[in-house]
């Protein structure tokens, strides 16, 4: 295109001057050897355009087809990069859509082809870990590596990543130690590395770095403190059942984890394992005093023997705020049994069943009624409460296999003997 384009101005450059010459009686001799060429000023010129198109003319013929082979790698070498594209993308999309086998066929024979080969191994070594194929996946990380050696970083945190999905949280720990000390302040490092050693166990380790998680924002808040919660559930399970080594432990723990009902459980079940019940029922009382969990309600049920009329003077102050509370009329049931408030006893147990039944809420008040001399009516809880326990196997059911025939006990109207001393 361009050897027309000045060809045709060639021409009008060399008709100009014709036209301008034209006038002029002036000619030109030339004598080479035996030949001698005489013409007017203005052939010349003619023929020196005419010459020069011709020598382009040639000039560009011969350069096209030199360039032929040239010409043709290219175009293959596109073609292949078309192709190449078209690939991986399908090779994507099939590892998005689960089909491991074929989006790691379509990525491997994509991946060097491409202009981003780094994308193309690091999606094939995921499909090859869909597929178990360790050794494949492997090699598409060395490949990857090898493809573009600046991205280290990036296939240090895949590795990582396929490690431990793949369960080898020991090498991924290696990993992200050595990517740790590739990119000292990387958050997903950190955060990797984080959960590595919450697999292992590690807790020492993740104690080392929760300052700089809570420091740099790369959890959630409450995730981290739920790390630090199961940090000191470690920390007091280490410390066993001694009230010493669990009281040291307790001193330096902190406000928000002293306030995780699972640290508190911990805490106080292991000081009543250690034979300080009193101390497990402060704590416990302290604790739901602050902020009411079920599961430390009926650990304090659980307690052993203390300051029963301490004890049940604190649930019936709880009873004021949850005045239905099944598990809470239940405890103070048992309570006032225990502090020979048989009256009050019946009136707390039946209150419980009335707000849902239970079978330890039947057997306690079956074995109440025992002691009171209602033979019958206590044998009628009990029952029931064994109904309850075997699942909600009906009366007539239990009968079937030598309990006896019974009905279902009719609670009494809570309250009605509250306070009655009777003797044991």
């Amino acid at each position: 295109m361009r050897v027309a384009l000045w060809s045709l101005v060639a021409l009008v450059v060399a008709g100009l001057l014709v036209t301008v010459l034209r006038a002029e009686n002036g000619y030109v001799l030339i004598s080479v050897g035996a030949w001698v060429i005489e013409t007017s000023v203005a052939m010349l010129v003619i023929a020196i355009a005419v010459l020069w198109v011709i020598a382009n003319a040639l000039g560009a013929m011969i350069a096209r087809v030199t360039s032929v082979p040239v010409r043709m790698r290219l175009w293959t070498s596109r073609r292949q990069l078309r192709q190449a594209q078209r690939d991986l993308n399908r090779g994507l999309m099939a590892l998005a859509e689960g089909r491991w086998s074929v989006s790691e066929h379509l990525l491997q024979r994509s991946a060097p082809l491409t202009e981003s080969p780094l994308i193309g191994y690091l999606a094939a070594a995921r499909a090859a870990q869909q597929q178990a194929a360790d050794a494949r996946r492997d090699q598409y990380l060395k490949q990857a590596l090898k493809s573009m050696p600046e991205a280290e970083l990036a296939v240090g945190l895949t590795q990582a990543e396929l490690q431990m999905a793949g369960g080898r949280t020991e090498q991924a720990l290696a990993t992200l130690m050595h990517l740790r000390a590739l990119a000292p302040r990387h958050d997903y490092v950190l955060k990797l590395l984080v959960g590595a050693r919450v697999r292992l166990g590690d807790w020492d380790g993740v104690a080392e770095l929760l300052p700089e998680l809570r420091k740099r924002d790369v959890l959630p808040v409450a995730e981290l403190d739920d790390l630090s919660a199961r940090l000191e559930l470690d920390r007091l399970a280490h410390a066993g059942t001694d009230p010493a080594a669990l009281d040291a432990v307790w001193a330096h723990i902190g406000k928000a984890q002293r306030q995780d009902a699972r640290v508190v459980e911990r805490y106080a079940s292991a000081l009543a394992e250690g034979g300080v019940g009193d101390a497990a029922e402060r704590v416990l009382r302290a604790a739901l005093d602050r902020r009411w969990e079920p599961t430390l309600l009926a650990l304090y049920a659980r307690l052993p023997a203390g300051d029963f009329t301490q004890q049940l003077s604190t649930v019936e102050r709880w009873l004021e705020a949850r005045p239905e509370d099944p598990a809470l009329l239940l405890l103070a049931g048992r309570l006032a049994m225990r502090n020979r408030l048989w009256g009050k006893a019946r009136s707390y147990l039946e209150a419980s069943l009335g707000a849902r039944e239970s079978a330890e809420a039947c057997h306690e008040l079956g074995l109440l009624l025992e002691r009171l001399g209602e033979p019958d009516r206590a044998r009628e809880y009990l029952v029931r409460g064994l109904a309850i326990a075997n699942g909600g196997m009906p009366v007539a059911a239990l009968a079937d296999i030598g309990v006896g025939s019974v009905s279902a006990p009719k609670p009494a109207a809570p309250g009605g003997r509250a306070g009655k001393r009777v003797p044991a």
